[in-house]
């Protein structure tokens, strides 16, 4: 195995695959990361047409963090 990385990807949604196919595609590629024994970190802004249809709230291979605003990532 290589050395283990800390990861942070910014993201348009991980936690809806309601009309978003980018949702299944960072699914599978943090799936993938996480299986190589790399520690993840989704940042998806909260709005309300993702969060009124998510089917992924707290997925195993990652941990999934909400920001409202990009002041927020400070």
């Amino acid at each position: 195995m290589t050395r283990q990385l800390d990861i942070v990807f910014l993201g348009l949604s991980l936690s809806s695959s309601w009309g978003n196919g980018h949702a299944t595609t960072f699914r599978g590629l943090l799936k993938g990361l996480h299986q190589l024994g790399h520690r993840i970190t989704f940042l998806e802004r909260d709005v309300p047409w993702y969060a009124n249809h998510r089917d992924l709230r707290d997925p195993d291979f990652c941990r999934l963090r909400y920001y409202e605003t990009t002041n927020d990532l400070r």
